[in-house]
């Protein structure tokens, strides 16, 4: 491959100055697909014109716009011509006119730059795949493609380069944009159809043109190959156009990102520098000679999804692109920036033939907000399509249009008669683009060109086709522009890159010195990134403009004909966003007004459809079941209380203690109260769930550690009190030591719950989705609201609270077990057992139940509730129904206490002092002092005291009593100690003795053969 450098472009004057010839690629008219006619844009007019004028400016040194321009300018000895070429927005007309220069032929350099041969495989590697697949294409098809040896390519090469940087084939593009009057239509350069042989067409899948990494900045690319030889006398001119002296040094345009790109790939082979005020898509950063004084869309777009979701709360986003570099690489940079924020994004690319299917796909979607990455040469019928598919002019659905700067241009209107659906279609709708600070100096420059006909003269004079200005009326109130701003800059920008690069500069010496260009200019601080060549645009803001309608108004308010014959809107600023604001973390979003919808409100539309969700709420049936239970449960043990207390006299109260009695009701009323909590959901305040949720375990905790550590002390007491071992000691239980469990577990219950609610980790009401079933937009159509605790580490709470409750339980029934012989009559512990057996019952089989139904919550109350009043009844029935059945007793029944004390323990508790007190089937104090061993012991006295608090006092014998022999009689003895102060002493015999009594005693003996095993004394 041979090292080739293109030649300078750069020619010295006579006064020992430098010269170049600057090449203007901007559109300035649009043909007519169907008359082939060309239409002046007024608009691009001004754009045109405030290029000439910072031309003019660096020509002449002028500093009326910028005052510091002519020192900048002191010492450059630089001069230039100036010509324009309109494109008309047609990236083929660009690519022609760029070849209508007779390039010059590149010269042998020590530089890496060749013409491709016939066997070169070398495919050099860009981001963008439209510039990498052209010189791809290049390289390797270079046999039908490069033709003879002059200084520029054939016309199958332009076509090319257009086909692969509009991202289809030729016939496909010029159908396209000939429907849609958007591009090419030229019967002024009448151009030969190239054959299959000599055009090897390539086409560029979608794919191919992914997103560059976003971890770095795409580097230039720089590309080893070159022009071909020049081709003899061939010249693609059209016949109005006349061919410049002076080859360019530098191109200014295009407009358009995808012209931009066709410009660019042939500016690349010619070492050719391109500066562009308008083309923004990302995927020109691969182009290797371009530059601009705008940022990427890629800021568009960052600023559009951070408004949409900080300003509207808006996460789900249509986005309808055209189908062209420009458009692709605009809503990828949406796609991205949705990931970064949390914005999903549907994405339908257009044709202007496949606006319908586009549309309908649209409608699929059933979004409500939507991003129009539309062609600003194309606008309209897209605008049209939508609105007749009822996506846009309706208040259901908001749309917000990217970098059309045009409608929000002073002026802007609309024809009544022939346009009145495209303006109702833009009424309420938002157009995001750049901000620009107003530069007085440079509007009074463009509007005093009204009156200065010698600049309109050169204006006009430096256009290839001056004859469309000919009849061109200037205005002294232009308006302002973002691109009459932008191109200003671009222009001054090439002057000063040119005054400060040294010598016969090539194209490659004056692009790295225009990378360095760093000025203040009409649109601000002009800075070019050095890797790519795009503006920096940090310290730039972006705003939201408000399409408003004028003309919501009865026609007979209007004077005149004239007046109604257009409909002009306001654009009105309503908010700006700032990418980089000083001393923040992020981007801000600066509301300036309120922003009007097309219901003429400022409230917004929906973000989505309305949406219907099965809450699984629990129905008022079943909560007015769940409220009864609780009441009931509630009633009960208020009920129960109350007997106890108004009865707390009878011998049945007395002897089971009321305090406890009392701490049972309490206990069982808690419990049944948590049913009312477990009832609350929406739509109670997130407060009142909370709470209501925090006060669940609170309510079941301490209900269950009250009544179960009532019955776990008395059961443990009675244990303690029969099991206290043989020998002489006296036993007191007092009402104090029964209580101390109670106070124990009613602490640790506390001491745990409170911990628990103050923690981050406390229980709160969550609504938790049905992840089986969501819609297309990830909302859930199902699910339910449940208490939960927060984060990961409330174990450290539920998991000691649970476990002292259920250790307690286990304690409890074992004790009452232990117990169940003793008789009712002293601690009704055969209740006691059948109450705590049923309340485990009902605490594991409520585990199996439950755990399996937490996700319905309609079941897990029913089931809840029911469990809370069973518990409640399996406490209160087996306690309190006995009672209630032997209220009127006023005797003991059954066995007593003694007597199965001696079974129990044999020999052990006989010869023993028994003190007691306040102990259940015990409302006095007594006890009994048995002595006398052998035979021959006799009984010695008896004393016996009535009423409460009294005592009872046996003698017999000397130190013990056991069974022996008594008069030749075999005696067994057995203890009865009464509830109400008496005692008494049997033995049983085989043989007839007699019994002596002490005072208040009477004593039987009986002989008789059905008698002689027992002999009963009783005493009163």
């Amino acid at each position: 491959m041979s090292d080739t450098m293109v030649a300078s472009r750069i020619r010295s004057t006579d006064n020992g100055g430098r010269e170049g010839h600057l090449m203007s690629l901007l559109p300035l008219s649009r043909r007519n697909s169907e008359t082939g006619e060309r239409a002046l844009q007024e608009f691009r007019v001004y754009v045109e014109l405030s290029a000439f004028l910072a031309f003019q400016h660096i020509q002449h040194r002028t500093g009326s716009v910028l005052p510091e321009l002519p020192q900048l300018l002191e010492s450059c000895d630089f001069s230039w011509t100036y010509r324009h070429h309109d494109t008309q927005f047609s990236p083929l007309q660009a690519a022609t006119e760029v070849m209508s220069y007779e390039l010059p032929r590149h010269s042998r350099q020590a530089k890496p730059w060749s013409r491709p041969t016939a066997n070169s495989t070398t495919t050099t590697t860009i981001s963008n795949a439209a510039a990498a697949t052209t010189i791809s294409t290049a390289a390797n098809n270079s046999d039908s493609i490069w033709h003879d040896v002059n200084d520029y390519w054939s016309l199958p090469v332009v076509q090319e380069v257009v086909t692969v940087a509009t991202g289809d084939s030729t016939e496909q593009d010029n159908n396209h944009h000939h429907n849609n009057n958007d591009y090419w239509s030229l019967p002024h350069a009448q151009l030969p159809e190239p054959t299959a042989a000599e055009t090897p067409r390539t086409s560029v899948p979608r794919e191919a043109a992914t997103v560059p990494p976003r971890t770095a900045v795409p580097l230039r690319t720089k590309m080893p190959w070159a022009t071909a030889p020049p081709r003899g006398n061939t010249r693609l001119l059209s016949e109005q156009s006349e061919q410049p002296q002076q080859k360019p040094f530098a191109i200014l345009g295009a407009a358009r990102s995808v012209t931009s790109q066709a410009v660019g790939i042939l500016g690349s082979a010619f070492e050719l520098p391109q500066i562009s005020s308008s083309s923004t898509a990302s995927s020109l950063d691969a182009l290797p000679f371009f530059a601009r004084t705008v940022p990427t869309n890629e800021g568009d777009a960052h600023a559009t999804i951070v408004y949409l979701k900080q300003q509207l709360h808006v996460s789900n986003i249509g986005v309808l692109h055209s189908e062209d570099s420009w458009g692709r690489r605009y809503e990828q940079d949406l796609q991205y920036y949705g990931k970064q924020y949390g914005v999903d994004v549907k994405s339908v690319a257009y044709t202007v033939d496949s606006l319908d299917q586009a549309m309908e796909q649209l409608q699929e979607t059933n979004l409500r907000y939507f991003v129009g990455i539309i062609n600003s040469g194309a606008w309209k019928p897209v605008v049209k399509a939508a609105y007749a598919a009822g996506l846009m002019g309706n208040p259901r659905n908001q749309w917000f249009i990217g970098d059309l700067v045009a409608l929000a241009a002073d002026g802007f209107a609309l024809d009544r008669e022939t346009e009145q659906d495209i303006a109702l279609a833009l009424h309420g709708t938002g157009v995001v683009f750049l901000q620009v600070t107003p530069h007085t100096a440079f509007d009074q420059a463009l509007a005093a060109v009204a009156d200065n006909v010698t600049l309109q003269q050169e204006f006009i004079a430096a256009h290839d086709y001056s004859d469309l200005l000919t009849n061109f009326t200037f205005s002294s109130s232009p308006g302002m522009s973002l691109f009459q701003y932008l191109t200003y800059d671009a222009i001054i920008s090439l002057g000063l890159t040119a005054c400060n690069t040294p010598g016969l500069f090539t194209g490659r010496e004056f692009y790295q010195q225009l990378l360095q260009v760093d000025f203040e200019g009409v649109s601000g601080r002009v800075n070019l990134n050095e890797d790519t060549g795009t503006r920096l645009g940090d310290s730039l803001r972006y705003q939201i403009v408000n399409m408003v309608l004028d003309d919501y108004f009865d026609n007979n308010d209007k004077d005149n004909e004239e007046d109604l014959s257009v409909m002009t809107f306001s654009a009105n600023v309503s908010s700006t966003v700032e990418l980089s604001p000083p001393n923040s973390t992020g981007p801000m979003v600066h509301a300036v007004q309120p922003f009007i919808y097309h219901d003429n409100t400022t409230n917004p539309p929906l973000a989505l459809p309305p949406h219907e969700e099965d809450l699984n709420l629990i129905s008022d049936g079943v909560k007015g079941f769940g409220l009864s239970l609780s009441v009931l449960g509630m009633l009960l043990s208020l009920g129960i209380g109350a007997w106890v207390l108004r009865n707390r006299n009878i011998y049945v109260i007395r002897a089971s203690q009321p305090i406890f009695l009392v701490q049972l009701c309490v206990g069982t009323f808690l419990l049944a109260l948590v049913i009312v909590p477990l009832g609350v959901q929406e739509p109670s305040s997130p407060l009142a769930l909370d709470v209501a949720c925090n006060a669940v375990p609170w309510l079941w905790s301490l209900g269950f550690a009250t009544s179960i550590s009532a019955i776990f002390s008395k059961t443990r007491r009675i244990n303690q009190l029969m099991n206290s071992g043989t020998g002489f000691r006296r036993v007191q239980i007092k009402a104090r030591d029964v209580m101390k469990p109670t106070v124990v577990l009613i602490a640790i219950n506390l001491i745990i719950l409170t911990s628990w609610s103050a923690s981050p980790w406390r229980m709160s009401w969550q609504r938790i989705t049905n992840e089986n079933h969501v819609d297309k937009f990830g909302r859930s159509e199902e699910s339910y609201g449940a208490c939960r605790p927060g984060g990961n580490y409330h174990f450290f709470f539920t998991t000691p609270l649970v476990l002292t409750n259920a250790i307690i339980l286990g304690m409890t029934t074992f004790q009452s077990y232990r117990a169940r012989e003793l008789p009712s009559e002293f601690s009704e512990t055969a209740y006691m057992a059948l109450s705590m057996i049923s309340l485990s019952e009902t605490f594991l089989l409520g585990i199996m139940i439950v755990f399996p139904v937490l996700d319905q919550p309609t079941a897990f109350y029913l089931l809840s509730s029911m469990l809370f009043f069973v518990g409640c009844c399996s406490i209160l029935g087996p306690m309190f129904l006995p009672k209630f059945a032997l209220r009127n007793t006023r005797a003991p029944r059954g066995r007593n206490a003694a007597s199965v004390a001696i079974r129990r323990n044999g020999k052990s508790t006989v010869g023993r002092s028994v003190y007691m007190s306040g102990i259940s089937g015990i409302d006095n104090s007594g006890g009994f002092n048995s002595g006398g061993s052998g035979s021959g012991s006799r009984l010695m006295s008896v004393r016996s005291a009535h009423g409460s608090g009294g005592s009872n006092f046996i003698r017999h014998g000397s130190s013990s009593l056991q069974t022996g022999t008594y008069h030749g009689v075999s005696t067994r003895p057995s203890a009865d100690i009464s509830p109400f102060g008496s005692s008494s002493m049997a033995f049983r015999t085989s043989s007839s003795d007699h019994v002596r009594s002490g005072r208040g005693a009477r004593g039987t003996l009986s002989t008789t053969p059905e008698e002689r095993d027992s002999v009963s004394e009783s005493f009163h």
